[in-house]
């Protein structure tokens, strides 16, 4: 079993590739309720689960059994990606260790390519005008 180690920069990365800041007594996730003494204490995995399972079945009731965690960080990264995010600052969001696989959690349209080359050729155009020919 690999043990989670802590990078230079104050970050934990455990053997799931996620990463998160280490701060002693700072939960991760504090909950809505807090302890007697004031501090907050972490919401476990299934609490998060089990809340977005029930929000799913309310406002995406096509979608109840879909809509996970997991689904929900591959969304967010192609959303990320699509309003011009880099992958290198998608890559540091999501935690990974390695860009291939913060590159296969983004997902885009199949238009994506053609509608970046437009721009592409819409930028340089507009640098070139007021040049003499």
């Amino acid at each position: 079993m690999h043990e989670p180690k802590t990078s230079t920069g104050g970050i934990l990365h455990t053997p799931n590739n996620y990463a998160a800041p280490v701060r002693p007594g700072v939960p991760l996730l504090p909950s809505e309720r807090k302890n007697a003494d004031g501090t907050a204490s972490r919401v476990g995995d299934e609490t998060l689960r089990s809340a977005l399972a029930r929000a799913a079945g309310t406002h995406l009731p096509d979608w109840p059994d879909v809509v996970t965690p997991h689904v929900l960080r591959h969304f967010c990264a192609s959303q990320l990606y699509l309003g011009g995010m880099d992958l290198i600052a998608i890559q540091a969001t999501l935690g990974h260790a390695w860009i291939a696989t913060t590159m296969q959690y983004v997902h885009v349209p199949g238009t994506h390519i053609e509608d970046s080359w437009i721009a592409g050729q819409q930028r340089a155009v507009a640098r070139l005008k007021g040049l003499p020919r």
